[in-house]
């Protein structure tokens, strides 16, 4: 029952999304997006732990914020922190497998050096 006392929208990250899989070729990205109705996000060729802050706070983004994102648009998790390109994924990695492939999709955040 304090979980529906104290009910926040962002409690609902760490429940259904996991923030820190790695493919071992270079790539970090989420899963469980779909749980909340929204797209996962992968960046590939960064350093692992600096992927999963800005995975992290990109997922936190989506889900408090609820923006419209669009392919082409930027992110950035602080204003002296790289910048992101947003595009889409097409290539899920879990693709095919029924529990973990996204319905709505996957983010690719690239870096712009």
């Amino acid at each position: 029952m304090d979980l529906l006392k104290n009910y926040e929208l962002g409690n609902l990250y760490p429940m259904y999304v996991l923030d820190s899989i790695s493919d071992g070729h270079g790539a970090v990205y989420t899963c469980g997006m779909h749980n909340l109705g929204l797209k996962d996000a992968m960046i590939v060729g960064e350093e692992f732990q600096a992927a999963v802050e800005v995975l992290s706070i990109f997922g936190y983004y989506q889900l408090i914020d609820q923006p419209t994102i669009k392919a082409g648009q930027t992110f950035s998790i602080a204003q002296d922190a790289p910048i992101f390109l947003i595009s889409e994924e097409k290539h899920q990695p879990s693709h095919g497998d029924e529990l973990f492939e996204n319905p709505f999709g996957m983010w690719l955040l690239e870096s712009i050096k």
